[in-house]
């Protein structure tokens, strides 16, 4: 079980998030000043790959939450 009540909020808005749009995939790294460059650069991945996934949009918890988590960290 998890102890820490930050953790468990986390955890839970993490697994309950099955998709991420484009759009916001957009919106948050607008926000968080975030070009297309750096966070192929931070998740060791292709700039196309980042350019697609800002069009397509990505599916699945743990594909949400990787996102999420290199985009705000």
């Amino acid at each position: 079980t998890i102890t820490c009540p930050f953790l468990r909020i986390f955890t839970l808005r993490c697994n309950a998030m099955k998709s991420l749009g484009g759009s916001a995939i957009t919106r948050l790294m607008r926000v968080h000043k975030l070009t297309i460059r750096s966070l192929a650069k931070r998740m060791n991945i292709t700039m196309k790959r980042v350019r697609e996934v800002r069009a397509l949009g990505v599916t699945g918890a743990c594909m949400c939450r990787d996102w999420y988590e290199a985009i705000t960290n």
